[in-house]
């Protein structure tokens, strides 16, 4: 009678955890992260615990707009032990269990994959080990799943988009923790622009001169001396590099790619401009 009770509880309160988890917005309230803590801490098996990881796994990779906020959570919960089982521990298993699968993952449900690159991502990001270092050993897996998007010819502009948001978001941590390779997938990229020309889709190469742009160029970057007219793009072209920097008047946005790309066609020897267009 005992045991029955207390697999009621545990049952009720797993299911009020997983109510409190697919409800949960993408920019939720303090509270809501303490309540969904508070209820975690009431959690009292092992099996319970790899539960409660699956449910925040599974909402993540589904809605892969959740991860940032699912990876921020997880991280809440990092320390969470029961019966022996580490809720870290738990969840990156999860995660090594769906990189090893990866392949498959992309071929038999390309938004599911999508989710697990940008939770991937996202745990690099905003979850931290025990001394509260960021868990440099997915950096290789990330650099793969970049990888297996952007030489993949078929990849639509759904991935690309995934790449880009993820570069925007994790791109300076990666580079702090090995900057050559960072170097070396931003040359890449430029390399594959210069390379397929105009042959490429205008979507693909928007979002692969976007990954350019976000990553070198800060908003600490001063802007010219003479500003230019509203809607008349001003920019330099790095001839070695072939990296864009440019302005627009207008709340310092930054003007379309894609119309900068029709300005200027992008080549190896192409000389630096010497005024404004």
């Amino acid at each position: 009678m005992v045991n029955n009770t207390e697999d009621d509880q545990s049952a009720s309160c797993m299911n009020d955890l997983e109510q409190l988890i697919e409800t949960l917005t993408l920019e939720p309230e303090e509270e809501d992260i303490a309540k969904i803590q508070t209820m975690a801490d009431t959690v009292k098996t092992s099996s319970d615990l790899k539960e409660l990881a699956n449910i925040i796994y599974n909402r993540c990779i589904k809605d892969r707009e959740f991860g940032k906020t699912g990876a921020c959570l997880c991280d809440r919960l990092a320390n969470m032990e029961v019966e022996g089982s580490k809720f870290r521990n738990i969840m990156l298993s999860l995660v090594q269990i769906d990189y090893k699968d990866k392949d498959s993952l992309r071929t038999k449900s390309p938004g599911r994959f999508l989710g697990f690159v940008t939770f991937l991502c996202q745990v690099f990001g905003n979850m931290r080990t025990a001394k509260g270092e960021p868990f440099n050993v997915l950096s290789g897996p990330i650099y793969d799943c970049i990888y297996t998007i952007f030489n993949d010819d078929n990849s639509s502009d759904d991935d690309y988009e995934c790449l880009l948001l993820q570069v925007q978001s994790i791109g300076k941590e990666l580079e702090a923790f090995d900057e050559s390779k960072m170097s070396e997938l931003m040359e890449k990229v430029r390399t594959k622009i210069i390379k397929d020309g105009r042959s490429a889709r205008p979507g693909v190469h928007k979002k692969l001169l976007e990954s350019i742009d976000i990553f070198y160029v800060t908003e600490d970057q001063p802007e010219p001396e003479d500003q230019p007219e509203p809607g008349v793009h001003y920019w330099n072209y790095l001839s070695r590099t072939g990296y864009i920097l440019y302005y627009r008047r207008s709340a310092r946005a930054r003007c379309s790619l894609l119309e900068l790309l029709e300005l200027y066609d992008i080549t190896e020897d192409q000389p630096e401009p010497g005024g404004r267009y």
